[in-house]
């Protein structure tokens, strides 16, 4: 069990779990939320999580050193930002100067420096989280006999992985239930997140167990998720030309409802892909985000 680490993404309706070892990624497991703990902010941080947790780790024999957390988007925020060069102490002083105007209340600030931009500058990826809601989650993990090293935010974890800022743009589009989460990466690091509130949970009830034909009620949801999804990609083409993605992920539970991936295929000007096309993961489309949080930065395609 030497050097087991498990990644943990909780979602509004379910949670994902990925554990990698010394050979990397051995398995990833998806268990939906039950009704009391699903949809709710509250719920992922009482006691009943908790309990739900550590019953699905000793359901699906998971067993690991520590582990690391996915830290909710409403919680936190990530800002690319261009800085002067610095050392490390000048940016814990500077970095929530930066970013008092995007958040408020009691945070924790952290930093990863993206690379020079030239002119005794850097481009770094700064990011602020409610130390409330970290210290309630370590609270969570704590009840449930799991020892967390880290929480982050979903745009670092998929940083870590090599097929990002490889000299491509790329996006990736998490489909949730309540809500679209565009996360934009440039040739050399983060860009942009950019949200859309209101997910897949129609669609998905439409689409059902997805055997027969999808009825037009289904297929026009789909349609109209996939004209939301894509304003934003049209809207960067024109403002920030350089910056339009050469591709997109599909991952999320909206990732395996067909004829929403037909319909985003029809709607945007740029290649969509899943998870195996582009991180080398074959039906890990929903555990991305667990399996990016305990990657190291840099890691390949071909150690998973």
């Amino acid at each position: 069990m030497f050097g087991r680490t498990a990644g943990f993404d909780i979602g509004s309706s379910a949670v994902h779990i990925a554990v990698r070892s010394k050979n990397g990624i051995e398995r990833f497991v998806s268990e939906s939320l039950p009704d009391c703990l699903a949809g709710t902010e509250a719920g992922r941080f009482g006691a009943e999580m908790s309990a739900f947790l550590k019953e699905t780790c000793k359901k699906h024999g998971l067993r690991f050193d520590s582990a690391s957390v996915l830290i909710p988007q409403s919680a936190c925020l990530c800002r690319r930002l261009c800085v002067p060069s610095m050392t490390h102490a000048q940016m814990r002083v500077n970095i929530p100067y930066e970013l008092h105007g995007f958040c408020g209340g009691d945070c924790i600030y952290d930093y990863s420096v993206i690379g020079d931009a030239g002119g005794g500058k850097m481009w770094v990826m700064a990011a602020a989280a409610q130390k409330s809601v970290v210290y309630a989650i370590k609270d969570v993990f704590r009840r449930a006999g799991i020892r967390l090293s880290a929480a982050m935010p979903a745009e670092s974890a998929y940083a870590n992985f090599g097929c990002i800022a490889s000299g491509s743009r790329r996006c990736i589009a998490d489909i949730g239930h309540s809500a679209v989460r565009l996360y934009m990466y440039a040739e050399d690091g983060y860009e942009m997140t950019h949200v859309i509130d209101g997910g897949c949970q129609e669609a998905a009830k439409a689409f059902g167990d997805g055997k027969g034909a999808p009825s037009e009620d289904c297929l026009e949801l789909c349609r109209k998720l996939a004209a939301g999804i894509r304003n934003p990609v049209y809207f960067l083409g024109y403002s920030h030309p350089e910056s339009v993605p050469d591709s997109i992920c599909l991952i999320g539970g909206g990732a395996q409802i067909t004829p929403l991936k037909e319909a985003l295929d029809d709607a945007l000007p740029i290649k969509t892909s899943d998870s195996l096309e582009m991180f080398g993961i074959s039906g890990a489309d929903r555990c991305i985000g667990a399996v990016g949080a305990v990657m190291q930065r840099g890691d390949i395609n071909e150690k998973i």
